[in-house]
């Protein structure tokens, strides 16, 4: 396939003037390892169709890019539109068509990676939960686009819904993933980087320095509440990852304080801490099923919860702290993410991440 070179606008390389947090990364891959750096915007860039414009979504955004050939924009849509990277419903449609589609759809860009001598836009296209990826080349000071990158072993783990770049895991599909890298009192959204769409209104609460970049200071109060539109349930596999770093004082130990619940208040799960130590509750047949281990307070840990239809795992730092073979109810459903209470712990919580196993 030919190479497109393009030379990218000043405002596109910034992304809109959003912030970013840097970090590198490295995978081990199917016997590979795959060293990258990258760049999570903020907040996220979003273009959109203006409002009325016959012109299609991509013909329209032409000024983000200066040609040497007159087929960039069609390679671009190549790009974007092939390997199973889009929904179902768009990724057969003819070139009229496609543009027809996208003048109501819009196009988020969340990460750039920068693996080799190549700079990779990971973006989805009006919060499909399909990640698009869109490599490129860099020769001095040109960007050329380039197809041939879309047949290696990296693009397609970067093209996995399974892949969670910025962390480094991989595991379930992502259904939603909270970096929290909000720039603290400058918007009332959490930006879901899943792509699924769920994006939490922020509650009287801050964003602070994290273990990566910002993190949620969640302070005896509810941090969010959000209905993720992705239900899920036990025999569905569930797994919960968060970074938590709880504050050492008498007030989280004295009596229970909530860290975050998911699912109906009659049959939730909950992250709570008491007595000085964290506990996991979720409902069962005969009540209620507890698992307790200790935390460090001050250090951040990474904790994991795995929610199976013959049991709960609970890791932290990879370490298998807590487990029960007792089932969870079958009336547990995973819609409803909350964050903090009324009497919620005061602690920091950094990159939540729900994923069907």
């Amino acid at each position: 396939m030919q190479r497109t070179v393009i030379l990218l606008l000043l405002s596109f390389l910034v992304l809109g003037g959003a912030s970013a947090q840097r970090r590198p990364v490295s995978v081990v891959h199917d016997a590979s390892i795959f060293n990258y750096t990258i760049t999570r915007y903020v907040p996220v860039w979003e273009v959109t169709p203006k409002e009325g414009e016959k012109e299609g979504f991509l013909s329209q955004h032409q000024k983000f890019f200066k040609e040497s050939d007159p087929k960039g924009i069609a390679a671009l849509k190549s790009m974007l539109f092939s390997r199973g990277m889009v929904p179902a419903d768009v990724a057969k449609l003819d070139g009229e068509a496609l543009e027809s589609r996208l003048s109501k759809d819009r196009f988020t860009i969340y990460y750039r990676v920068e693996y080799g001598d190549h700079s990779i836009f990971l973006c989805h296209l009006n919060n499909s939960p399909v990640r698009s990826v869109i490599p490129f080349r860099i020769e001095g000071s040109k960007w050329i686009l380039d197809p041939d990158f879309a047949d290696t072993e990296f693009y397609g783990l970067l093209s996995s819904s399974s892949f969670d770049p910025y962390m480094g895991l991989v595991g379930g599909e992502s259904v939603c993933a909270f970096g929290f890298e909000e720039v603290s009192g400058l918007t009332s959204i959490l930006q879901d980087y899943s792509g699924k769409g769920n994006h939490a209104p922020r509650k009287s609460v801050s964003i602070v320095d994290g273990r990566f970049g910002g993190a949620l200071k969640i302070y005896g109060t509810v941090a969010t509440s959000v209905r993720l539109k992705q239900t899920m349930c036990a025999s569905d596999g569930i797994v919960v990852d968060f970074h938590l770093q709880v504050l050492k004082m008498v007030y989280n130990t004295e009596k229970k304080r909530t860290v975050m619940t998911l699912g109906n208040d009659d049959a939730a799960i909950r992250v709570e801490t008491v007595n000085g130590l964290l506990r996991l509750s979720y409902p069962v047949g005969s009540g209620t099923q507890f698992l307790e281990w200790p935390y460090t307070p001050e250090v951040w840990s990474l904790i994991s919860i795995e929610i199976l239809k013959d049991g709960v795992t609970v890791r932290e730092n990879d370490v298998e702290v807590a487990s029960s073979r007792i089932a969870p109810d079958p009336r547990f459903k995973a819609n409803v993410l909350r964050l903090g209470a009324p009497n919620g712990v005061k602690a920091n919580m950094d990159e939540l991440r729900i994923a069907a196993k």
